[in-house]
């Protein structure tokens, strides 16, 4: 069973950086079986060759709801988990990336190449100018988010499941 965490951001542009932030934490812990992927940025073949990959996909991103998405604004820090990546989450998933996680899900399934299962996390941003570090909020719901992630590869690695379940 292969997963593949993706940390999508700048990590230039502070909070923007939290799913590098959790990625590199995950990286660290050499994890068998569990592929790591630092920054899509706007090349949407990264996570392409990602999901191609893996039977999941577990993807880390900075999160700004504006009130004219339809989206309900969340206090910073706020952590999301998005399984139904349909349109209708749009406003929680719109990127500051080139191409959004969305318009990449949606090339990969037109391809042929989506993971069997997706799961994305967002965290609500305070603050995404330029510089280096998180804000505070965003940076305590970090363990969090690890915590949930572990639960996630746990629970797939645990089962008996065969490529491409």
């Amino acid at each position: 069973m292969t997963v593949t965490v993706v940390g999508a951001g700048n990590e230039f542009r502070r909070d923007d950086g939290v799913g590098p932030v959790v990625a590199r934490t995950i990286q660290s812990e050499h994890q068998a079986g569990v592929n790591v992927v630092i920054d899509i940025g706007s090349e949407p073949s990264r996570l392409l060759e990602a999901s191609t990959r893996s039977d999941l996909v577990i993807i880390v991103d900075a999160s700004v709801c504006a009130p004219s998405s339809g989206s309900k604004a969340q206090p910073a820090g706020t952590i999301r988990r998005i399984t139904d990546w349909s349109r209708e989450h749009s406003g929680i998933l719109t990127s500051s990336h080139g191409l959004g996680i969305l318009e990449a899900l949606a090339l990969a399934a037109a391809l042929g190449r989506e993971p069997h299962r997706v799961v994305i996390y967002t965290i609500e941003a305070h603050d995404t100018g330029y510089g280096i570090g998180l804000s505070p909020s965003v940076a305590a719901s970090v363990s969090a988010v690890l915590s949930l992630i572990a639960a996630e590869i746990s629970d797939v690695q645990s089962r008996d499941l065969p490529p491409g379940w």
